[in-house]
């Protein structure tokens, strides 16, 4: 498919590979979030984004910061979308702009099949980058995979050991943020691929979109 650029990009922040909004709304978020294989434990940021948040009421961080990039695809995805959706439903502040309040999303198969790929390329080629090695584009990668999409995002990292890591990596990121939070999509998966042999060792990718109806 081919997605004509619009006027509007989004600036990047941190390691760079800007994404741009198309004509069909695809957001291939900006920044990406690279860091060194961390240690188990959560830092001061992100136990400042607990604390300004209701996140560490709701859930069992300390459990949830156990289940890791080797963990079953499922218990990623239960605990990931439980975050997020906790997120939406509760409404929160993204680069200091307070997001509305919206709906759950939920688990697809197809949007898993399209993030794994990128994950499984990221660690194998040794690459962080909405691009794949081959050139796609989070876009083509749906297509590939026969997710007919109205609208698509993708959010990407890579280092970070755990669930609570990853997607307090995400929140403090403002447009990684408001990809978790935005209303037009209706559906998610998360992956993430191992490589002890490589730089960052975990590759996450987060698919969100809402099909075409």
């Amino acid at each position: 498919m081919n997605f004509s650029k619009a006027i509007l990009s989004l600036s990047c922040l941190l390691i760079a590979s800007c994404g741009e909004f198309s004509a069909l709304q695809l957001f291939e978020n900006q920044p990406i979030v690279q860091s060194f294989l961390d240690s188990d434990g959560l830092n001061s940021s992100d136990l400042k984004v607990l604390s300004s948040t209701s996140l560490n009421k709701e859930f069992d961080i300390e459990s949830l910061n156990k289940i890791t990039c080797q963990s079953s695809s499922e218990e990623i995805n239960r605990a990931i979308i439980d975050l997020v959706n906790y997120t939406r439903r509760e409404g929160f502040s993204c680069g200091g702009v307070k997001m509305k309040k919206t709906n759950n999303l939920v688990y697809s198969g197809l949007l898993y099949r399209a993030s794994k790929t990128h994950s499984n390329d990221m660690a194998t080629n040794l690459f962080v980058s909405h691009t794949g090695s081959d050139g796609s584009s989070a876009g083509e990668r749906l297509n590939k995979v026969g997710y007919d999409f109205r609208t698509a995002g993708e959010n990407v990292a890579a280092g970070q050991i755990s669930i609570v890591k990853v997607y307090l990596a995400w929140l403090k990121s403002e447009g990684h943020c408001r990809n978790l939070v935005e209303q037009k999509f209706q559906e998610i998966a998360v992956s993430c691929t191992y490589n002890e042999n490589s730089t960052y060792k975990t590759y996450w990718t987060m698919a969100l979109a809402s099909p075409r109806v």
